[in-house]
């Protein structure tokens, strides 16, 4: 119950932190910690009689998913372009119905850029290119 339990610890952590160093590096700490359970049990086996050679097998192979899920969710996007959703870029609140002459968050008070949300797409979906006009200044008191 413990290793399934660690793996979802980890690949959460990777994904809060996508696309980041920090998501990085609790992906490298999760499998040092794995790397260190795996030198303890080469020294069990050193140590005394016990055959834990399929252990270790399993172990690796555990090292190895959460590796290569954990990479998995470190490279999901950050953004996503959700077909008529308005979101402020520093706090997510939702911005449909903000009066576009006066582009400011009511949550946080960034200002934020109106022609990003226009649908540059016949579908309606917006580019991730157009996401990354924002403008991060904020408004005069």
């Amino acid at each position: 119950m413990l290793f399934p339990l660690y793996g979802v610890l980890v690949w959460w952590l990777v994904f809060r932190g996508r696309r980041r160093w920090s998501g990085l590096g609790w992906l490298a700490a999760g499998e040092a910690v794995l790397a260190m359970v795996a030198l303890f049990h080469a020294q069990l086996g050193k140590w005394g009689s016990i055959q834990i050679e399929s252990l270790q097998l399993l172990l690796y192979s555990y090292a190895g998913l959460l590796a290569l899920v954990g990479v998995f969710l470190f490279v999901q996007p950050r953004v996503y372009a959700v077909r008529g959703r308005r979101l402020c870029r520093a706090c997510g609140y939702d911005l449909v119905g903000i009066i576009e002459d006066k582009p400011t968050c009511p949550e946080c008070g960034k200002t934020f850029d109106p022609e990003v949300f226009k649908p540059a797409r016949p579908n309606g979906s917006v580019r991730e290119s157009q996401l990354s006009r924002w403008a991060p200044e904020t408004p005069e008191a």
